[in-house]
């Protein structure tokens, strides 16, 4: 019988924590349009439609709200930096949020509850690694939220 030391099991913590907080990226949702694009045409466009809107909010709300991110002391000089440095509003946590609701009305009930639990995994992935506070990831999945129950119920 093996025994795992402490060092081992925090470092799968970690990974898995990393893993997590990646299903939050740009890359994925990237990723994510391109496999809705070849199964569904409509739910791909309202996926589309739901990442635009929900990144330009942020983009809007990271220019004028800002808030450093937790344990760095990076300064910025440009309007670009500072939206990129920003934490007040969790682009992974709006974004897998968004991700869950777009899919999760258009799939089953245990599926868009999953779904919820995953994005709500990815926000605190984001607190675990120090990226964010929980304030910035509650901001973050508000955002998510709202923009995508106004593009999926609102729009189409």
């Amino acid at each position: 019988m093996k025994i795992i030391d402490k060092s081992s099991e925090k470092e799968v913590e970690s990974e898995l924590i990393t893993d997590f907080s990646a299903y939050g990226s740009l890359s994925f949702h990237v990723f994510v349009a391109i496999f809705l694009l070849i199964l569904d045409l409509t739910l791909f466009e309202k996926y589309g439609l739901t990442m635009l809107a929900t990144y330009l909010v942020l983009i809007v709300l990271r220019s004028f709200y800002f808030d450093k991110r937790p344990w760095k002391k990076k300064t910025y000089k440009t309007l670009v930096e500072k939206i990129d440095m920003n934490s007040k509003f969790s682009s992974h946590s709006a974004s897998s949020f968004a991700f869950a609701i777009t899919i999760g009305l258009s799939t089953t009930t245990p599926i868009f509850i999953f779904l919820l639990v995953f994005a709500f995994l990815v926000g605190l992935s984001r607190i675990k690694l120090r990226k964010h506070r929980p304030t910035n990831v509650l901001n973050g999945a508000i955002i998510g939220i709202i923009v995508s129950l106004i593009i999926n119920l609102l729009v189409f």
